[in-house]
């Protein structure tokens, strides 16, 4: 398979300047046989730190451009934007691979590294809109991750790599939506168990774990009592036992859990 990297002149904090220059390269790249086009990360603003400015929602006009031009050119298109799942969210670097289909937004798929066993694996977010799954982990062979099906706020998933086996594990809080926080070091599978960063809206950003059932999906650790934020970060599996950093209201701390 050939890849495109491609490197333009970012024009700072202008998605519709980056659009139009970045349109016609990679027209030329498909042209020249490329099947996957990579972007720059933060292609449509550049590594700007005014959030406010530069986030998008998951469906943002630089989320679009990406699923576009991998519709119109037949390849697959990646690149990471600034998004942002509402005013009040925590503003994070989406990486998005938009595939060529022609009919399916940002969705799960799955790849044996061939062609013929390069298949979407669920249509979670129906039609062209985008479901933008993210935080994915395995946990001892089921995917973990989190996405929108455009009918509620984002949900926690699991996948045994069928559309059948692709179901919502739990919905944490159905007052907002960013109720889960996507860093890359906020979750961790251990052993059996996926362990997560949320918000129920009622404990803040704390500890949270999954075995893949509502029933397993609860509040682990509440670092920081009540609504305030633990933020628990640095998550780490060593030898079967959890590492993480958190605040507890006074000064952060680095705990360790064997699961209880």
């Amino acid at each position: 398979m050939m890849v495109a990297a491609v490197q333009h002149d970012i024009v700072w904090e202008r998605p519709a300047e980056n659009f139009v220059r970045l349109a016609p390269k990679i027209a030329r790249a498909a042209a020249d046989g490329a099947r996957l086009v990579v972007l720059a990360e933060m292609y449509s603003t550049g590594f700007s730190m005014h959030t406010e400015r530069t986030a998008e929602p998951v469906d943002g006009p630089s989320a679009q451009f990406l699923v576009d031009q991998a519709r119109t050119h037949h390849v697959w298109v990646c690149a990471s934007v600034p998004e942002q799942t509402d005013a009040h969210g925590h503003p994070y670097n989406q990486l998005i691979l938009a595939g060529p289909d022609g009919t399916h937004g940002v969705e799960i798929w799955e790849s044996d590294g061939t062609s013929a066993g390069t298949m979407l694996v669920k249509d979670i977010y129906s039609g062209a809109g985008n479901s933008s799954p993210t935080v994915m982990t395995n946990v001892n062979g089921t995917l973990f991750f989190i996405a929108s099906d455009g009918t509620a706020t984002t949900e926690l998933w699991k996948s045994d790599g069928t559309s059948a086996g692709t179901v919502v594990v739990d919905q944490i809080n159905t007052s907002q939506s960013n109720q889960y926080y996507n860093g890359p070091f906020q979750h961790v599978a251990v052993g059996n168990v996926f362990y997560f960063v949320a918000n129920d809206g009622i404990h803040g950003e704390e500890l949270w774990r999954s075995d893949g059932t509502s029933a397993g999906t609860y509040l682990f650790y509440d670092a920081d009592a009540g609504p305030n934020n633990g933020s628990p970060n640095y998550f780490t599996n060593v030898n079967g036992a959890l590492f993480f950093n958190a605040f507890n209201g006074t000064n952060g701390f680095l705990y360790t859990s064997d699961g209880t």
